[in-house]
């Protein structure tokens, strides 16, 4: 990973926290309202479709209970497919004592879904986000001790050339392609160097030599020195 993508990686993970924290105040929210509601049995009155872009569907109940002889209706806050509930089923109705047309289906998922969802996806924008710091802060380490410790040589570049792997608004980076064949080796091997978001011609030219480090331990890893090139 890019230095340049650092601070996307900090939005992604900012986003990832900001929905776990968002997830754990409206589970707090939710089990507050559980804990002070009223329960009683309510009826599925029907079932209320719900379209989405790509043609599907899903299906939520609408719900009605009495409170003190008044009755109450409402829709669910999720719906799913196939439906959860069937017409005339009785179901378990959390509601607000001192406001009764506040109301909650039962259950822990009706209650937390939103909350795990939440959280769901916060975890899995965390866990991405600190992937590539840890894979970026890794990297930076190993150039270190390569420039310090690794086997110098130099190489003559074979190509330079976008890698069409990466996309950055709609821009793609350049590499580097030498040829090295570390001491102790016979056969000669490929490589390219970390991506470049900026054309490293004309500082560096097909034909032209460049400096590698390779760890003589394991010759996998080397560095092709770009510390000269424009960022």
């Amino acid at each position: 990973m890019d230095k340049k993508a650092l601070p996307f990686v900090g939005i992604f993970t900012f986003i990832g926290i900001a929905l776990i924290v968002g997830s754990i105040f409206f589970g707090i929210r939710q089990y507050t309202f559980v804990q002070h509601a009223s329960k009683t049995t309510g009826t599925v009155l029907r079932l209320v479709e719900n379209r989405s872009d790509d043609g599907g569907s899903t299906y939520a109940p609408e719900l009605t209970y009495t409170v003190d002889t008044n009755e109450y209706t409402f829709i669910a806050s999720y719906g799913t497919n196939p439906p959860s509930h069937s017409i005339g089923e009785e179901v378990l109705i959390y509601y607000d004592p001192e406001c009764p047309d506040q109301a909650k289906l039962g259950g822990f998922l009706p209650v937390y879904l939103v909350s795990l969802i939440m959280g769901g996806i916060g975890l899995v924008f965390v866990i991405v986000g600190g992937s590539m710091f840890l894979v970026y802060t890794k990297r930076k380490k190993d150039i270190g001790a390569l420039l310090q410790q690794g086997h110098r040589v130099s190489s003559t570049v074979t190509r330079i050339q976008q890698d069409m792997a990466y996309n950055m608004n709609g821009k793609h980076p350049y590499r580097i392609y030498t040829t090295i064949t570390p001491p102790g080796e016979s056969a000669p091997r490929e490589v390219h160097s970390d991506i470049l978001w900026k054309n490293p011609e004309p500082a560096v030219q097909v034909g032209g030599t460049i400096e590698v480090y390779i760890d003589m331990g394991n010759t996998k890893r080397y560095y092709i020195d770009t510390r000269h090139l424009p960022k």
